[in-house]
C-alpha cells in the first residue's frame, strides 16, 4: 500500500459533484471543513470553491504525513493550488464515484478516517453509489419486494 497526493482534477471532480447536488456550501457551513492545524471553517462567499479545495487537499496531505511520518513529502509549492473558477462541466456519476473512492483511499491514514470531513465525504459517496445503482437497467428490471 502507498499514500499519495491526488491530482487536482480528482478534487475538482469531487467538488463539481458536490456543487451540482447543492452540497458544496454544506461542506463548508456544516463545519465539516476544517483547514490545516484545526483552524475554523472559512466561508468567504465567492471563494467557497477554493476554500473547499484547500480543505480537501489539506486532509489528503495530513494522511500522507500520517503514512510516511514526514512533511517533506508534501511540497510547499502544492499547498494552495488555485482551481479554475470557470463554470465547470457536469461530472459523470461513475467517474465522480471513482474520484471519491481514490480520494478517500488516499486519506485513509492516521485519525483521518474518523474525522467529520472524511465521514461526511464517505456518506456522500454512499449516496452517489445508491443513485448510480437506481439508474441501472438491472435495478429497474429487478422485482420489488
Amino acid at each position: 500500500m502507498s499514500c499519495y497526493m491526488v491530482e487536482p482534477s480528482t478534487i475538482e471532480k469531487i467538488l463539481t459533484h458536490l456543487e451540482q447536488i447543492n452540497q458544496l456550501d454544506n461542506l463548508i457551513h456544516a463545519g465539516h471543513l476544517l483547514l490545516a492545524h484545526g483552524r475554523e471553517p472559512v466561508c468567504l462567499g465567492n471563494v467557497a470553491w477554493q476554500t473547499a479545495a484547500d480543505g480537501l487537499q489539506t486532509m489528503n496531505a495530513e494522511a500522507v504525513v500520517a503514512y510516511y511520518g514526514t512533511e517533506r513529502l508534501y511540497p510547499e509549492e502544492t499547498t494552495l493550488w488555485l482551481v479554475d473558477t470557470v463554470r465547470r462541466a457536469a461530472t459523470r456519476p461513475v467517474s465522480t464515484y471513482k474520484a471519491l473512492d481514490c480520494y478517500l483511499y488516499q486519506c485513509c491514514e492516521g485519525d483521518i478516517p474518523s474525522s467529520p470531513l472524511y465521514l461526511w465525504l464517505h456518506e456522500q459517496q454512499t449516496k452517489l453509489a445508491h443513485s448510480i445503482m437506481r439508474h441501472l437497467p438491472e435495478y429497474e428490471a429487478a422485482p420489488w419486494g
